[in-house]
């Protein structure tokens, strides 16, 4: 699910309306608007370099029965931020009457990261919710925050009210609004990243046209076939190691297919290089599923590699002290910082541990971290992988994976693919299962699948 950051949600009240107190008209459907987004540190000077900028348009492609609009959005990476799949870069946002999505999920959402920390941080409506209020030394509050406005500035263009939104830990946003159309031409906005560095992300208008009827339509058809090859929407991206549908020689001639339809129907611009995107990003992932199912191919069904490890709360792991149980072999960084996926994972992964032990199934975990072999910074990794177990109160034994242990299984990242690593071992000693990636947990029933797979082994 998609959340903003602290104090940057910003809640506005009240009806769009002009400054003069008439009310303002709603947007035409056909009205493109573009703006240019950036995310930087405040302090800039000490921070070179980690800006990131981005691009996103908006189309209002309908007119809803209850006074609203409905507007397709693209947004586009334009450098220094993490990737996001082409299946989070579009949607359709649904607007009421004051032009305000029913839920951030609609949104457009940017993916932030620092100090190896990734949070997904919504943008916010192109329209201001009200208008009314604009007006030399209009000042109001709600939801926490206290508005007041500070001037008049010309901005992209247009004569825009600047307007300060602040709460008990100071000034939060700044917004530049035309009161004619509520349109925000400009927002600055205070993010969190990482271990609480303040971050500003900046929006500015740099196109606002309208499109002719029929390019609108065209607009709402490629939006609504790339919804359809995309699927439900994954509104979590971070808890899964392949956002998006699943990828297969079918799907990808389907985006092909939709691809070749939309560049003739709208040529050149953001959709046309969305649908490219796609069919790039789904080759992509056909390729790397095929060496790891060759990777798979090399280590199933034969004996499993002998592992003896130094373990993090002292002594040695060995896996033949396990003959004759099924053994899970779960490869992963074990860091303490930074807590992302799949450190939750291995709660249920401890959870599956605990209820399974009496049984007979067993689980080691194999911290991997090149840090582990070079002796200069060993202990750092060691101290670290101990404070992640410490942290998780894990009870399953973790071993530090000195001597490149996992490329003897097959390090799934060679050929673009991620941790954690699964290898499953039957009580035969051979190789049960490789798995790359998470897994797939959910807060009910835990590791259920692998579960299940793990007693099959025990009959």
């Amino acid at each position: 699910m998609r959340t903003t950051l602290a104090g940057l949600v910003v809640f506005l009240a009240a009806t769009v309306a002009r400054g003069d107190g008439g009310q303002a008209e709603p947007p035409a459907v056909g009205l493109r608007l573009t703006f240019a987004g950036k995310l930087a540190a405040q302090d800039a000077d000490n921070d070179a370099g980690s800006a990131q900028t981005f691009r996103v348009t908006f189309v209002v492609t309908e007119a809803t029965a209850s006074g609203g609009r409905r507007a397709a959005w693209v947004l586009e990476d334009q450098g220094g931020g993490p990737r996001v799949a082409w299946t989070q870069r579009f949607g359709l946002v649904t607007l009421n009457q004051a032009l305000q999505p029913a839920s951030d999920r609609e949104l457009p959402a940017i993916e932030g990261e620092r100090d190896g920390m990734r949070r997904s941080i919504a943008l916010r409506s192109p329209f201001f919710d009200g208008v009314e209020r604009l007006k030399p030394g209009g000042a109001w509050e709600a939801a926490g925050f206290e508005y007041d406005v500070i001037g008049r500035e010309d901005v992209a263009g247009r004569k825009a009210w600047r307007v300060t939104a602040s709460n008990n830990r100071g000034l939060r946003s700044l917004l530049w609004i035309d009161d004619k159309d509520g349109l925000v031409a400009r927002r600055v906005d205070q993010v969190f990243l990482g271990q609480g560095v303040p971050h500003e992300l900046s929006l500015e208008l740099t196109r606002a046209d309208t499109l002719a009827a029929d390019v609108a339509a065209r607009h709402a058809q490629a939006q609504a076939k790339l919804s359809e090859l995309r699927g439900p929407t994954n509104q979590n991206p971070a808890n899964s190691s392949e956002p998006g549908p699943a990828a297969t020689p079918e799907l990808l001639a389907r985006a092909k297919a939709v691809q070749t339809e939309i560049a003739e129907s709208l040529k050149e611009g953001v959709w046309a290089d969305l649908a490219r995107d796609g069919v790039r990003e789904i080759q992509t992932t056909l390729n790397r599923q095929s060496s790891l199912g060759k990777m798979r191919d090399a280590v199933v069904g034969k004996p499993a590699r002998p592992v003896s490890l130094t373990a993090a709360r002292g002594g040695k792991i060995n896996l033949d002290d396990f003959k004759g149980k099924p053994v899970v072999l779960h490869f992963w960084e074990y860091r303490s910082e930074p807590k992302e996926a799949p450190y939750g994972e291995t709660g249920y992964l401890d959870f599956l541990w605990r209820q399974g032990e009496k049984a007979g199934i067993r689980v080691i975990g194999v911290a991997v971290d090149e840090r582990l072999r070079d002796e200069s910074t060993r202990a750092a990794a060691r101290k670290d992988v101990r404070a992640f177990c410490d942290f998780m109160n894990l009870s399953f034994p973790v071993g530090f994976d000195e001597s490149n242990l996992i490329e003897a299984f097959g390090d799934p990242r060679r050929v673009g693919g991620k941790l954690p690593l699964y290898v499953v071992v039957a009580p035969d000693g051979t190789v049960a299962e490789y798995h790359a990636g998470l897994w797939g947990s959910t807060p009910d029933e835990g590791l259920r699948d692998l579960d299940q797979r793990l007693r099959k082994l025990l009959r």
